[in-house]
């Protein structure tokens, strides 16, 4: 079984990652470069893995940059999680 700070460092070498972070040893959180503060379904997405319920992939209110989303399939096909 994969250690949520492995996990961290997979996702981090991506090249589309910004940042994945362990959070209270409980969560591995994920942002993306491609993040546009000024779309607010950018800002509000929350893509994290969860060593309970695997990745999780929230999407927030608001409308999503094409860059973003583009990222962000990317990023789930790197991984191999289901789209």
């Amino acid at each position: 079984m994969t250690t949520l700070t492995e996990m961290a460092a997979t996702a981090a070498a991506l090249p589309m990652v910004e940042s994945a972070r362990v959070w209270k040893d409980k969560r591995v959180y994920v942002t993306l470069y491609d993040c546009q503060r000024s779309y607010r379904g950018d800002q509000s997405h929350q893509l994290y893995y969860c060593a309970d319920r695997g990745w999780i992939n929230e999407t927030g209110k608001g409308t999503r940059s094409n860059r973003f989303c583009a990222a962000l399939t990317a990023f789930e096909a790197a991984m191999g999680i289901p789209a």
